[in-house]
């Protein structure tokens, strides 16, 4: 028994725990920190509320469950080469609902629809930039600059799902689904000519540091 338990459940040994961290945690177990190509500080607070309902029809044949979550994502960042804080924030709504239906005793058709978000990776919301100078020397004497967006919305998902389950006598299941995921608001990388208004609104030098 452990504190008094029956020993149906598994317990996990703590001392044994204990003693494969002291053994192991400077050589497997590596603190890794979301440095975002350079990035000081990133905080990111996600507020959400859940509401849930469900109703039997035909007498009990038939179940819906429908549910509604919403969601507001702030937040704040501080780049490698920034002095102030930038803020962003955004709010989402996601549906859900599944219905399922005894077809008879042994076959059960399930149909569900749901919507989601991918959120974005830490590392593309931060407002680093890189900038890469030409080389006089090259045919094409062309430099670049890279910079994230704090801007970024999240890409949706609207997901739909069909299972016909067959239980046979023997306790076994015969199944067959179908699955579609339509993906909007795709993340991806952008490249555009610098112009001077972009020049202008993320403060970037206009010439060549080491030119004459």
């Amino acid at each position: 028994q452990h504190f008094g338990l029956p020993n149906v459940i598994a317990w996990p040994d703590f001392s044994k725990v204990k003693d494969h961290w002291d053994q192991y945690s400077t050589s497997q177990y590596l603190l890794r920190t979301v440095d975002g190509r350079g990035t000081e500080q990133f905080e990111e607070t996600v507020s959400a509320a859940y509401l849930m309902g469900s109703v039997n029809l035909f007498n009990n044949q038939v179940q819906v469950y429908g549910g509604m979550r919403f969601e507001k994502t702030e937040t704040s960042s501080l780049g490698n080469d920034q002095t102030e804080w930038v803020d962003a924030d955004y709010t989402t709504s996601h549906p859900s609902i599944t219905v399922r239906w005894d077809v008879t005793d042994k076959l059960v058709a399930r149909l569900a629809y749901a919507n989601t978000i991918g959120r974005q990776n830490f590392r593309d919301l931060i407002t680093n930039i890189s900038i890469t100078y030409p080389d006089a020397s090259d045919e094409d004497p062309t430099g670049s600059v890279e910079t994230n967006n704090p801007g970024l919305k999240p890409q949706k998902a609207d997901n739909y799902d069909l299972t016909l389950d067959y239980y046979t006598d023997n306790a076994g299941v015969i199944s067959v689904g179908f699955f579609r995921k339509e993906i909007t608001d795709y993340l991806r990388d952008v490249a555009v000519d610098v112009t001077q208004d972009i020049i202008d609104q993320y403060n970037l030098p206009s010439r060549h540091p080491f030119a004459h």
